[in-house]
């Protein structure tokens, strides 16, 4: 990520993440959690817009349920879980830019920037 903030169209237009949790687990601790807010809201120079969470286990959703109440209301609003519900992904981000073998988007993985 550091890299791509050397790019000031990057920097203005902001970082859009989709995290798939497909065959992934979670641990964290609160000292972790705390890290990871912290680092998210304040410390780190990127503008985030959007952090899209799809296949999460059981263990994200109950992380998320603890960590929302402390985060900023500007940040929470930011989160997206999708669940196994492609189609609500789709409706945030066009197909036309997610890879074919993941998403069932029209971009083969080769291809992708």
């Amino acid at each position: 990520m550091d890299s791509l903030l050397v790019d000031t169209k990057i920097q203005y237009s902001g970082f859009v993440f989709l995290l798939d949790w497909n065959q992934t687990s979670i641990y964290a601790s609160p000292t972790l959690l705390r890290t990871m807010i912290s680092g998210l809201q304040d410390c780190y120079p990127a503008r985030f817009k959007a952090i899209h969470f799809i296949n999460e286990p059981v263990q994200v959703d109950v992380l998320l349920a603890l960590v929302k109440p402390f985060l900023k209301e500007k940040t929470r609003d930011k989160i997206i879980v999708h669940g196994q519900n492609l189609d609500s992904l789709y409706g945030y981000l066009p197909r036309d830019i997610l890879p074919i073998e993941i998403f069932n988007g029209s971009v083969p993985i080769a291809d992708h920037p």
